[in-house]
């Protein structure tokens, strides 16, 4: 059997440790005047401060700065938020006033409408009950006249042929002028007028 001998190796050395963050001592730590240089720094510290505070106090207490201002702005929100919710409430109530007056007035337009056609259709039977009244008088007094007519054509009328001749005219003429005194022939029209066509025959036609 062959031997095969082993070699050691030397394991590669370990990475350095990182290095620590550097410190927040005053930078003197490594003097003999550490206590002195950090009493130094915190005075100036606290200088810087009463520096800002001071700059602040002086702009809120002057009447022109920024404080100033946004302390009137913020103590005047609530009066506009009061006069803002008061504008609206005015508007509102505007509004719905409106809108109430609106509805009534178109409701009163419409029964105005309605009153209207009602009155003028009453006014159109009013004055057709009237027409047919005048219509039903014109037409009875148009009978009464034709019936008068009528019957005075008929007096002369002797042999009742609705149609009066010479003969029975003039003496339907002389009867009734000798029962009125006072009138003669000649105050009447005479035959000849009341025949218009001429045929010796005077109907109830030429008679109107």
């Amino acid at each position: 059997a062959r031997h095969v001998r082993l070699r050691w190796e030397r394991p590669p050395p370990a990475p350095p440790p990182p290095a620590p963050p550097p410190s927040r001592r005053c930078p003197c730590a490594r003097t003999n005047n550490n206590e002195r240089c950090c009493n130094k720094s915190n005075i100036a510290k606290m200088l810087r401060k009463l520096l800002l505070l001071g700059a602040m106090a002086a702009a809120m207490a002057q009447d022109g700065g920024l404080y100033a201002e946004y302390a009137r702005a913020r103590e005047a929100r609530p009066a506009q938020r009061g006069e803002m919710l008061k504008t609206a409430g005015w508007f509102g109530l505007g509004f719905g006033i409106s809108h109430l007056w609106a509805r009534a007035a178109k409701r009163k337009l419409r029964k105005d409408h309605k009153e209207t056609l009602r009155r003028y259709a009453q006014a159109l039977l009013e004055a057709n009950g009237q027409v047919q009244q005048l219509s039903n008088e014109l037409y009875q007094r148009q009978i009464d006249d034709l019936e008068q007519d009528y019957s005075e054509f008929k007096a002369p009328d002797s042999n009742g042929d609705d149609q009066i001749t010479k003969p029975e005219f003039m003496a339907y003429m002389r009867q009734y002028v000798a029962s009125q005194p006072g009138l003669s022939l000649s105050d009447f029209p005479t035959f000849e007028e009341w025949d218009l066509n001429s045929n010796g025959k005077v109907t109830f036609k030429e008679w109107q």
